[in-house]
């Protein structure tokens, strides 16, 4: 099938800004998942909590990664009975957040799927080529940056992170809030770097598998 050149070039665009959000939001995903919680607690240098007994805090960290995925709501939360109210607000923004992110994710996949077999179908394969090509350039470059500035400064980006997606400083609580208890600070550093990293090896991954078509087309298009 032909399809005009207007509608060719915007499916080519939407595989350059799809790609980036599309692999994060993935590997957030699997970083918000209770099998990081089991893998964080097993770690023989975990920090140890000063409130809860080892299986007690485990429960009540699951249950809550389980909040933030939509699976319980908010009657459950506060039924677990250890969260103060600016706890719960707090959850409550975070679950607002992550539910319709999680779900940008699989309509950001179903999008990139579409557009590159409509290219492909249209006999324009080495398009959605360089389409998916600068994707992940784009995705390298930006979370490239991303990644060096959580190693080498994790506090200013945590703290950046915050400001930009939750109001005032609804996010800051006492070390021995039930938050702090259950997600001290090395986990987060570890679901961080391992998002960056993962996202940063798929894209060059995808970068390597579609290279030489992205190259191919340059010359064609300079010939």
């Amino acid at each position: 099938m032909k399809l005009p050149n207007w509608l060719v070039s915007l499916l080519g665009f939407l595989l350059v800004v799809a790609i980036p959000p599309f692999l994060v939001l993935t590997n957030v995903n699997v970083f918000m998942r209770p099998q990081f919680i089991y893998y964080e607690y097993g770690k023989s240098d975990f920090p140890p909590s000063s409130r809860y007994a080892p299986a007690a805090r485990m429960k009540f960290a699951v249950e809550t990664v389980r909040y933030t995925r939509g699976d319980l709501d908010d009657a459950a939360l506060k039924n677990l009975g250890i969260y103060n109210e600016r706890e719960l607000s707090h959850m409550r923004d975070v679950q607002n957040l992550a539910v319709p992110a999680l779900l940008l994710s699989y309509v950001l996949g179903a999008m990139i799927l579409l557009a590159t077999l409509i290219l492909w179908r249209s006999g324009n394969l080495l398009l959605a080529r360089r389409g998916l090509f600068n994707g992940a350039g784009t995705t390298l470059a930006i979370f490239g940056a991303l990644g060096l500035f959580a190693l080498v400064a994790f506090n200013s980006f945590f703290t950046a992170f915050h400001r930009v997606f939750f109001v005032g400083d609804s996010w800051q609580f006492a070390y021995t809030d039930s938050l702090i208890q259950f997600y001290p600070l090395p986990l987060w550093v570890d679901a961080v770097l391992g998002i960056v990293i993962f996202t940063v090896l798929e894209a060059i991954v995808l970068a390597a598998i579609t290279f030489p078509r992205a190259r191919r087309t340059a010359a064609q298009r300079a010939s």
